[in-house]
């Protein structure tokens, strides 16, 4: 059994972390109280099972399941772990409904190739790092851009990047199959205000309005101007 302590010399995190430990081997759970030592719980007081709604394990799998298909690799293996971890946990009659889960998202969808690495540039997005790329509009004329990464988001058949650009000097969006070349850079770039992901999406002009429809249609578009 774990060792007795204190709940006043013990971290909120500490405490919880313990419970986690107790929970993965099978160990009593100790109770706290202030001022006292703590002593193990009742086996019948051990935590219960992750439970979920048939609706949200149909969210989760469906979720997964496009994941698997419309992302890169290294997304789509995260996507099956993460799946693979939560059957582990659950009781054994939600673990049959998930597996028998009747959503797919099949492979043969209209997604337009990519010729970049997606997982690359998630990491740019997420570490906050500029890329350099030459861009080709829907006129077929190229630029040389340096943006800041902001959000990426996927239309059903093609990735866009949301992005404040310096040539420009303000926020575009860009599709990514017609990025011809990119490289992260080592400049990395704050959260400042007036180019953060936040202000880009209180704009009347983001990708989930006008610049989809620009985007997708074919149309030249202000945001990847």
């Amino acid at each position: 059994m774990s060792s007795l302590w204190r709940v006043q010399d013990v971290a909120e995190r500490c405490r919880f972390a313990h419970v986690m430990c107790c929970k993965s081997a099978q160990r009593p759970i100790l109770a706290f109280t202030p001022g006292s030592t703590c002593w193990p719980l009742h086996v019948c007081q051990m935590m219960p099972p992750l439970m979920f709604k048939e609706q949200e394990i149909e969210a989760l799998v469906l979720g997964a399941r496009m994941v698997e298909t419309w992302a890169d690799k290294e997304l789509a293996e995260a996507a099956t772990d993460a799946i693979a971890k939560i059957e582990a946990i659950i009781p054994e009659a939600l673990r049959t409904y998930m597996s028998n889960t009747a959503l797919f998202a099949p492979d043969n969808h209209c997604m337009v190739p990519l010729a970049i690495d997606l997982a690359e540039l998630r990491r740019a997005v997420r570490t906050r790092l500029k890329i350099h790329f030459r861009y080709k509009d829907v006129l077929q004329q190229s630029t040389e851009r340096t943006a800041r990464p902001l959000s990426l988001a996927f239309f059903g058949s093609v990735w866009i990047l949301a992005a404040w650009c310096e040539l420009r000097e303000d926020f575009r969006t860009f599709r990514l199959d017609r990025i011809e070349s990119y490289e992260v850079t080592a400049d990395s770039f704050r959260n400042e205000h007036g180019k953060s992901l936040q202000d880009f999406l209180k704009r009347p002009e983001t990708w989930c309005q006008n610049a989809q429809t620009a985007e997708l249609g074919g149309m030249p578009s202000r945001s990847a101007a």
